[in-house]
Protein backbone atom coordinates (compact mmCIF):
# COMPACT_ATOMS: atom_id res chain seq x y z
CA UNK A 1 0.00 0.00 0.00
CA UNK A 2 1.43 3.51 -0.52
CA UNK A 3 1.76 5.81 2.08
CA UNK A 4 0.59 9.10 2.92
CA UNK A 5 3.82 10.26 5.63
CA UNK A 6 1.87 11.43 8.79
CA UNK A 7 4.30 13.75 11.10
CA UNK A 8 3.68 16.15 13.85
CA UNK A 9 5.54 19.54 13.75
CA UNK A 10 7.79 19.97 16.72
CA UNK A 11 6.65 20.65 19.99
CA UNK A 12 4.29 19.09 22.31
CA UNK A 13 3.66 20.91 25.92
CA UNK A 14 6.17 20.88 28.47
CA UNK A 15 4.71 19.54 31.95
CA UNK A 16 4.65 21.61 34.89
CA UNK A 17 7.01 19.89 36.31
CA UNK A 18 9.61 20.48 33.00
CA UNK A 19 8.54 24.71 33.33
CA UNK A 20 9.27 24.72 36.80
CA UNK A 21 12.69 23.11 35.97
CA UNK A 22 13.49 25.66 33.26
CA UNK A 23 12.16 28.57 35.52
CA UNK A 24 14.17 27.62 38.15
CA UNK A 25 17.20 26.97 35.84
CA UNK A 26 16.89 30.55 34.63
CA UNK A 27 16.73 31.94 38.14
CA UNK A 28 19.57 30.22 39.09
CA UNK A 29 17.92 27.55 41.63
CA UNK A 30 18.94 24.74 39.70
CA UNK A 31 22.25 24.30 38.00
CA UNK A 32 22.21 23.05 34.19
CA UNK A 33 23.32 19.56 35.21
CA UNK A 34 19.96 18.89 36.97
CA UNK A 35 17.99 20.65 34.38
CA UNK A 36 19.70 18.38 31.55
CA UNK A 37 18.45 15.51 33.51
CA UNK A 38 14.57 16.38 33.65
CA UNK A 39 14.76 17.54 29.79
CA UNK A 40 16.51 14.08 28.98
CA UNK A 41 12.77 12.59 30.51
CA UNK A 42 10.68 14.76 29.60
CA UNK A 43 12.68 13.70 25.50
CA UNK A 44 12.79 10.00 26.43
CA UNK A 45 8.84 10.12 27.64
CA UNK A 46 7.44 12.46 24.37
CA UNK A 47 9.23 10.11 22.22
CA UNK A 48 7.64 6.89 23.29
CA UNK A 49 4.46 8.82 23.39
CA UNK A 50 4.88 9.83 19.56
CA UNK A 51 5.75 6.11 18.50
CA UNK A 52 2.28 5.39 20.40
CA UNK A 53 0.34 8.08 18.73
CA UNK A 54 1.70 6.28 15.29
CA UNK A 55 3.33 9.13 13.81
CA UNK A 56 5.42 7.76 10.64
CA UNK A 57 8.30 10.09 12.07
CA UNK A 58 9.43 11.21 15.74
CA UNK A 59 10.57 14.27 17.17
CA UNK A 60 12.39 15.02 20.43
CA UNK A 61 9.14 17.55 21.29
CA UNK A 62 11.05 20.73 21.49
CA UNK A 63 11.23 19.79 25.27
CA UNK A 64 14.92 20.61 25.92
CA UNK A 65 14.55 24.27 24.10
CA UNK A 66 13.49 27.16 25.44
CA UNK A 67 11.62 28.31 22.01
CA UNK A 68 11.95 27.06 18.60
CA UNK A 69 13.54 30.18 17.75
CA UNK A 70 15.65 30.68 21.16
CA UNK A 71 18.08 27.81 21.34
CA UNK A 72 20.91 29.80 19.38
CA UNK A 73 20.11 32.75 21.67
CA UNK A 74 19.75 31.37 25.43
CA UNK A 75 22.99 31.87 27.30
CA UNK A 76 24.63 33.82 25.21
CA UNK A 77 27.05 36.56 25.79
CA UNK A 78 25.95 38.14 22.41
CA UNK A 79 22.46 39.43 23.49
CA UNK A 80 21.27 40.75 26.82
CA UNK A 81 19.80 38.86 29.19
CA UNK A 82 19.49 35.25 28.60
CA UNK A 83 18.67 35.15 25.32
CA UNK A 84 14.58 34.12 26.22
CA UNK A 85 11.91 35.20 23.34
CA UNK A 86 10.03 36.60 26.10
CA UNK A 87 6.91 38.80 27.15
CA UNK A 88 8.64 40.05 29.84
CA UNK A 89 11.65 42.05 27.27
CA UNK A 90 12.38 45.75 26.87
CA UNK A 91 14.66 45.36 23.71
CA UNK A 92 14.30 43.11 19.86
CA UNK A 93 12.28 42.26 17.17
CA UNK A 94 8.17 42.93 18.70
CA UNK A 95 6.26 40.06 17.76
CA UNK A 96 2.53 41.02 18.43
CA UNK A 97 -0.19 38.72 18.60
CA UNK A 98 -3.85 39.09 18.17
CA UNK A 99 -5.11 38.71 21.76
CA UNK A 100 -2.77 42.12 22.75
CA UNK A 101 0.30 40.56 24.03
CA UNK A 102 3.74 40.55 22.61
CA UNK A 103 6.83 38.24 22.44
CA UNK A 104 10.46 39.76 21.43
CA UNK A 105 13.54 38.87 19.99
CA UNK A 106 16.46 39.90 21.68
CA UNK A 107 18.81 42.26 19.64
CA UNK A 108 22.55 41.37 18.86
CA UNK A 109 24.10 43.73 21.71
CA UNK A 110 27.08 44.04 19.46
CA UNK A 111 29.54 42.38 21.61
CA UNK A 112 31.83 38.85 21.30
CA UNK A 113 31.60 39.08 17.44
CA UNK A 114 31.08 37.79 15.11
CA UNK A 115 28.15 35.98 15.66
CA UNK A 116 28.32 32.04 16.66
CA UNK A 117 25.04 30.01 17.66
CA UNK A 118 25.05 29.83 21.31
CA UNK A 119 24.12 26.07 21.24
CA UNK A 120 23.13 23.90 17.56
CA UNK A 121 20.41 21.73 17.10
CA UNK A 122 22.15 18.83 16.70
CA UNK A 123 22.66 18.42 20.71
CA UNK A 124 19.22 17.85 20.56
CA UNK A 125 19.45 14.83 18.15
CA UNK A 126 22.76 13.44 20.60
CA UNK A 127 20.14 13.33 22.93
CA UNK A 128 16.92 11.83 21.31
CA UNK A 129 18.29 9.56 19.39
CA UNK A 130 19.20 6.54 21.89
CA UNK A 131 15.44 7.07 22.48
CA UNK A 132 14.65 6.56 19.08
CA UNK A 133 13.85 2.15 18.11
CA UNK A 134 15.71 1.31 15.17
CA UNK A 135 13.78 1.80 12.44
CA UNK A 136 11.86 4.71 13.25
CA UNK A 137 12.60 8.09 11.51
CA UNK A 138 13.54 11.10 13.76
CA UNK A 139 12.78 14.43 12.60
CA UNK A 140 14.63 17.79 14.00
CA UNK A 141 13.34 21.13 14.03
CA UNK A 142 15.92 24.01 13.92
CA UNK A 143 15.07 27.63 13.21
CA UNK A 144 15.46 29.03 10.18
CA UNK A 145 18.32 31.81 9.37
CA UNK A 146 15.99 34.42 7.91
CA UNK A 147 14.13 34.58 11.17
CA UNK A 148 17.71 34.66 13.04
CA UNK A 149 18.11 37.40 9.80
CA UNK A 150 15.93 39.37 12.68
CA UNK A 151 18.54 39.60 15.55
CA UNK A 152 20.11 42.36 13.87
CA UNK A 153 19.50 45.65 14.92
CA UNK A 154 17.85 48.59 12.70
CA UNK A 155 20.14 50.98 14.26
CA UNK A 156 23.33 49.18 12.90
CA UNK A 157 26.48 47.74 14.66
CA UNK A 158 29.92 50.01 14.36
CA UNK A 159 32.41 47.64 12.83
CA UNK A 160 30.34 44.74 12.09
CA UNK A 161 28.09 46.07 8.83
CA UNK A 162 24.87 43.80 8.35
CA UNK A 163 26.45 42.10 5.44
CA UNK A 164 29.13 40.66 7.38
CA UNK A 165 26.86 39.14 9.56
CA UNK A 166 24.37 37.74 7.56
CA UNK A 167 27.56 35.51 5.51
CA UNK A 168 28.18 34.72 9.40
CA UNK A 169 24.57 33.85 9.61
CA UNK A 170 24.30 31.84 7.00
CA UNK A 171 27.43 29.66 7.94
CA UNK A 172 26.04 29.14 11.33
CA UNK A 173 22.52 27.87 10.05
CA UNK A 174 24.24 24.98 7.46
CA UNK A 175 26.46 24.02 10.68
CA UNK A 176 23.03 23.69 12.74
CA UNK A 177 21.48 21.68 9.54
CA UNK A 178 24.38 19.54 9.22
CA UNK A 179 24.79 19.03 12.83
CA UNK A 180 21.58 17.43 12.81
CA UNK A 181 22.63 14.90 10.08
CA UNK A 182 25.92 14.20 11.35
CA UNK A 183 24.06 12.78 15.05
CA UNK A 184 21.51 11.25 12.46
CA UNK A 185 18.70 13.06 11.80
CA UNK A 186 16.69 11.67 9.23
CA UNK A 187 14.80 15.00 8.31
CA UNK A 188 15.62 18.46 8.87
CA UNK A 189 12.67 21.20 9.54
CA UNK A 190 13.29 24.61 9.10
CA UNK A 191 10.91 26.67 11.30
CA UNK A 192 9.97 29.55 9.09
CA UNK A 193 6.77 31.26 10.75
CA UNK A 194 8.53 34.86 10.20
CA UNK A 195 7.54 34.41 6.10
CA UNK A 196 4.45 34.80 7.03
CA UNK A 197 4.52 37.50 9.72
CA UNK A 198 6.54 39.47 7.33
CA UNK A 199 3.51 40.13 5.13
CA UNK A 200 1.82 41.97 8.03
CA UNK A 201 4.56 43.85 8.17
CA UNK A 202 5.36 44.66 4.25
CA UNK A 203 2.10 43.84 2.24
CA UNK A 204 4.30 44.65 -0.77
CA UNK A 205 5.93 41.18 -0.12
CA UNK A 206 10.12 43.05 -0.06
CA UNK A 207 10.66 41.74 3.40
CA UNK A 208 9.08 37.84 2.45
CA UNK A 209 11.24 37.95 -0.86
CA UNK A 210 14.41 38.93 1.31
CA UNK A 211 13.69 36.28 3.80
CA UNK A 212 12.92 33.66 1.11
CA UNK A 213 16.40 34.66 -0.35
CA UNK A 214 18.52 33.91 3.00
CA UNK A 215 16.81 30.67 3.16
CA UNK A 216 17.87 29.65 -0.21
CA UNK A 217 21.60 30.96 0.49
CA UNK A 218 21.94 28.57 2.94
CA UNK A 219 19.85 25.95 1.07
CA UNK A 220 22.11 26.54 -2.14
CA UNK A 221 25.08 24.92 0.24
CA UNK A 222 23.30 21.30 0.06
CA UNK A 223 23.57 18.60 -2.17
CA UNK A 224 20.68 17.74 -4.23
CA UNK A 225 20.26 14.59 -1.94
CA UNK A 226 20.69 16.04 1.23
CA UNK A 227 17.65 18.39 0.13
CA UNK A 228 15.30 15.71 -0.53
CA UNK A 229 15.78 15.67 3.48
CA UNK A 230 15.20 19.17 4.10
CA UNK A 231 12.06 21.25 4.66
CA UNK A 232 10.52 24.64 5.73
CA UNK A 233 7.56 25.11 8.21
CA UNK A 234 6.17 28.02 7.57
CA UNK A 235 2.46 29.35 9.82
CA UNK A 236 0.28 32.00 11.31
CA UNK A 237 2.16 31.24 14.49
CA UNK A 238 1.20 30.38 18.06
CA UNK A 239 1.35 31.17 21.19
CA UNK A 240 -0.92 32.10 24.48
CA UNK A 241 -3.80 30.81 22.37
CA UNK A 242 -3.79 33.05 19.60
CA UNK A 243 -1.95 33.61 16.24
CA UNK A 244 0.41 36.89 15.04
CA UNK A 245 -0.75 36.86 11.00
CA UNK A 246 -3.95 34.65 10.31
CA UNK A 247 -5.01 37.74 8.49
CA UNK A 248 -2.05 36.86 5.53
CA UNK A 249 -3.98 34.75 2.49
CA UNK A 250 -1.95 31.81 2.20
CA UNK A 251 -2.99 30.80 -1.07
CA UNK A 252 -0.86 33.91 -2.42
CA UNK A 253 2.50 33.35 -1.17
CA UNK A 254 2.38 29.62 -2.26
CA UNK A 255 3.68 30.00 -5.58
CA UNK A 256 7.18 31.64 -4.37
CA UNK A 257 6.88 29.69 -1.12
CA UNK A 258 7.54 26.62 -3.57
CA UNK A 259 10.64 28.64 -4.89
CA UNK A 260 12.86 27.33 -2.42
CA UNK A 261 15.11 24.83 -2.87
CA UNK A 262 13.80 21.96 -0.08
CA UNK A 263 12.05 19.23 -0.92
CA UNK A 264 9.59 19.58 2.21
CA UNK A 265 7.22 21.94 2.48
CA UNK A 266 4.53 22.15 6.14
CA UNK A 267 1.54 24.41 5.62
CA UNK A 268 -2.02 25.09 7.75
CA UNK A 269 -5.06 24.06 6.15
CA UNK A 270 -7.48 23.31 8.51
CA UNK A 271 -8.10 27.04 10.38
CA UNK A 272 -7.61 28.72 6.61
CA UNK A 273 -10.96 30.12 5.05
CA UNK A 274 -9.95 29.64 2.19
CA UNK A 275 -8.40 25.82 1.71
CA UNK A 276 -9.50 25.26 -2.07
CA UNK A 277 -7.82 28.52 -3.31
CA UNK A 278 -4.84 27.14 -1.24
CA UNK A 279 -5.14 23.33 -2.69
CA UNK A 280 -5.34 24.64 -6.01
CA UNK A 281 -2.49 26.71 -5.47
CA UNK A 282 -0.59 24.38 -4.38
CA UNK A 283 -1.37 22.17 -7.23
CA UNK A 284 -0.70 24.55 -9.57
CA UNK A 285 2.84 25.47 -8.41
CA UNK A 286 4.11 22.54 -7.03
CA UNK A 287 7.15 21.02 -8.68
CA UNK A 288 8.63 17.21 -9.18
CA UNK A 289 10.36 16.60 -5.92
CA UNK A 290 8.52 18.29 -3.56
CA UNK A 291 5.67 17.23 -1.25
CA UNK A 292 3.86 19.49 1.12
CA UNK A 293 2.15 18.47 4.52
CA UNK A 294 -0.99 19.97 5.28
CA UNK A 295 -1.72 21.10 9.06
CA UNK A 296 -5.17 19.71 9.89
CA UNK A 297 -5.10 19.95 13.38
CA UNK A 298 -4.90 23.49 15.60
CA UNK A 299 -3.48 24.70 18.84
CA UNK A 300 -6.77 24.64 20.80
CA UNK A 301 -8.78 23.01 23.46
CA UNK A 302 -10.94 21.46 20.82
CA UNK A 303 -9.91 18.07 19.54
CA UNK A 304 -10.56 17.75 15.75
CA UNK A 305 -12.72 14.35 15.24
CA UNK A 306 -11.30 11.67 13.12
CA UNK A 307 -14.08 11.96 10.63
CA UNK A 308 -13.24 15.93 10.62
CA UNK A 309 -9.85 14.96 9.36
CA UNK A 310 -10.70 12.20 7.03
CA UNK A 311 -12.96 14.73 4.78
CA UNK A 312 -10.50 17.14 4.94
CA UNK A 313 -7.44 14.14 3.36
CA UNK A 314 -9.90 13.35 0.25
CA UNK A 315 -10.43 16.67 -0.25
CA UNK A 316 -6.90 17.53 -0.49
CA UNK A 317 -6.89 14.08 -3.01
CA UNK A 318 -9.00 15.64 -5.14
CA UNK A 319 -7.04 18.50 -6.12
CA UNK A 320 -3.31 17.83 -5.16
CA UNK A 321 -1.13 14.44 -6.53
CA UNK A 322 -1.64 11.97 -3.83
CA UNK A 323 2.24 10.91 -3.69
CA UNK A 324 3.35 15.12 -3.47
CA UNK A 325 1.26 15.35 0.24
CA UNK A 326 1.54 14.57 3.57
CA UNK A 327 -0.51 15.00 6.53
CA UNK A 328 1.06 16.91 9.81
CA UNK A 329 -0.42 19.69 12.24
CA UNK A 330 -0.68 23.08 11.58
CA UNK A 331 1.91 24.20 13.96
CA UNK A 332 3.85 23.14 17.10
CA UNK A 333 1.82 22.74 20.25
CA UNK A 334 4.18 24.66 22.11
CA UNK A 335 6.48 26.33 20.59
CA UNK A 336 7.33 28.63 23.84
CA UNK A 337 8.63 26.90 27.18
CA UNK A 338 6.13 28.59 28.88
CA UNK A 339 2.96 28.61 26.45
CA UNK A 340 0.19 26.55 28.57
CA UNK A 341 -2.73 27.28 26.38
CA UNK A 342 -2.90 23.69 24.84
CA UNK A 343 -2.05 20.77 27.25
CA UNK A 344 0.21 17.96 26.37
CA UNK A 345 -3.13 14.94 26.85
CA UNK A 346 -5.10 17.80 23.91
CA UNK A 347 -2.01 17.42 21.73
CA UNK A 348 -1.33 13.79 21.95
CA UNK A 349 -5.46 12.92 21.39
CA UNK A 350 -5.50 15.12 18.26
CA UNK A 351 -1.90 13.48 17.21
CA UNK A 352 -3.89 10.23 17.67
CA UNK A 353 -6.87 11.46 15.47
CA UNK A 354 -4.63 12.24 12.62
CA UNK A 355 -2.99 9.02 12.32
CA UNK A 356 -6.25 7.51 12.39
CA UNK A 357 -7.76 9.48 10.12
CA UNK A 358 -4.25 9.41 7.99
CA UNK A 359 -4.71 5.38 8.05
CA UNK A 360 -8.54 5.34 7.12
CA UNK A 361 -7.63 7.95 4.19
CA UNK A 362 -5.49 5.25 2.26
CA UNK A 363 -7.50 2.20 3.11
CA UNK A 364 -9.77 4.52 0.62
CA UNK A 365 -7.76 5.51 -1.58
CA UNK A 366 -5.63 2.71 -2.45
CA UNK A 367 -7.69 -0.12 -1.87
Amino acid sequence: MALIENEPIGSLPRSFELIDSINNFRNKVIDCSTLEKKCNCAVQKTIEELIQSNQNVVTDGEQSKISFIGYPLFQSNQVDGDGHVGMDRKDGVCIPFEDGHTRLIPFLNGKNLPFKYARYAGDFVKEAKPFVPEGVKYKQAVISPSAMSLIYPSYGISDYPKVEFINDLINESEKDIRSCFDNGADIVQLDATELRFSLMLDPSGGIFQALLDIINMVLSRFSTEELKKIGVHTCRGGDQGSSHSAMVNLAEIIPKLLTLKCSRFYIELSAEPNQNDILESVANNIKSGQKVFFGVTEISSFVEPVGNILDTILSIAKIVPIDQFGITDSCGFSPFYDDKSCSRNTALEKMKNRSEAVAKAQNILFK
